[in-house]
């Protein structure tokens, strides 16, 4: 729609719907309201009571000669920079709040068995929420293992730690962040009540209106009364050949690899589950804020991709329709999934 700088920058310019006002430091409390996100965590981590389901652990093989207090000084300067590193959560009343400490104990543990072994669970009202190891290896060479819970991190957040940890390690100095999570989360707190806000709401709410569709696969064996979290992984890489194609289509129906590939996936759910209309969940970096892109915390939001599959239309009439039925999604993504979920009682 908008092929060159010039018309998209125009675009951005004059596009109001999407101007988000800009996020300020909150002025210094004992504790401070957590995110949508975050009470969505907890309250998953107390369904499943005192178990790892929501520990994010991490591998490294580190070769050579390893300085463990090097290394243990690198972990303090990030916890110091990262406030989400050093926040606990509590309940106050039927209200959860996190606080942040100024100081915390942490000490890079050496691990002797299995890492598998070596995770535990955490308890969320203890800082820090991060563990790290050093496991020694053969061949002069070091397991690390780092241990966040997934209340204070997601995917980017990790990239954002990994790249502070090996500039920091490698004696750098990084530029202060001028925000902290908790200023995000008061933000997004004055954003659910807004009127901008209402804008998204009422796309997710008519949306699902109606009827909400459950996909009914031809599974091997029933589906169990309850979550197990156990699960398989199948890897596999596409050939060269076939990615060029998949690049190719998508550049001469002006769509993306995202929308071909979810166009295909939608056809075979249609075909496997004679289903018309579907519903796929996609996981978002929820960081509609340019500040929030140095920020290490629980970002991560879901939303829930919903088309409709016309057996007589052709593959390329339904990739368009993909294309513009996940653009919109994706312009209101700032709609919070659990919100979603308690709006449509599921």
């Amino acid at each position: 729609e908008y092929p060159t700088i010039r018309t998209l920058s125009h675009f951005i310019k004059n596009s109001k719907e999407n101007r988000l006002h800009e996020i300020e430091i909150v002025p210094k409390s004992e504790v401070y309201p957590v995110s949508s996100a975050q009470k969505r965590m907890m309250l998953l981590q107390e369904m499943d009571g005192v178990q790892m389901t929501y520990n994010v652990p991490s591998c490294f093989i580190l070769k050579g000669t390893v300085d463990r207090k090097r290394i243990e000084l690198v972990f303090e300067e990030l916890i110091k920079r990262h406030e989400i590193l050093r926040t606990q959560f509590e309940w106050q009343g039927d209200q959860l709040v996190q606080r942040v400490l100024e100081q915390v104990t942490f000490e890079l543990e050496m691990i002797k068995g299995e890492y598998k072994e070596w995770l535990q669970p955490f308890n969320l009202s203890k800082v820090p929420l991060m563990r790290a190891g050093l496991k020694e290896l053969k061949d002069n060479s070091y397991l690390l293992v780092i241990d966040l819970h997934h209340i204070i991190t997601d995917g980017v957040s990790l990239s954002i730690f990994m790249h502070d940890f090996k500039d920091l390690y490698a004696g750098e100095t990084l530029p202060e962040n001028r925000l902290q999570y908790k200023d995000y989360a008061v933000w997004e707190q004055k954003l659910l009540s807004s009127k901008e806000f209402d804008i998204h709401k009422k796309y997710w709410e008519e949306l699902f209106s109606g009827d909400i569709p459950v996909l009914e696969l031809p599974y091997d064996r029933g589906r169990l009364p309850v979550k197990s979290f156990e699960g398989e992984q199948y890897n596999f890489q596409v050939n060269k050949e076939i990615t060029q194609k998949i690049k190719k289509i998508a550049l001469e129906t002006d769509t993306t690899p995202f929308m071909l590939l979810m166009a295909t996936f939608t056809i075979f759910l249609y075909k496997h589950g004679e289903q018309k209309d579907v519903i796929i969940g996609s996981p978002v970096a929820g960081r509609p804020h340019a500040d929030l892109l140095p920020l290490m915390g629980l970002f991560v939001n879901t939303i829930a991709l919903r088309y409709q599959i016309n057996p007589d239309q052709s593959f390329i009439n339904h990739l368009k329709k993909v294309k513009n039925d996940t653009l919109e999604a994706f312009e209101h993504q700032v709609y919070p999934f659990d919100q979603l979920v308690e709006k449509l009682d599921l």
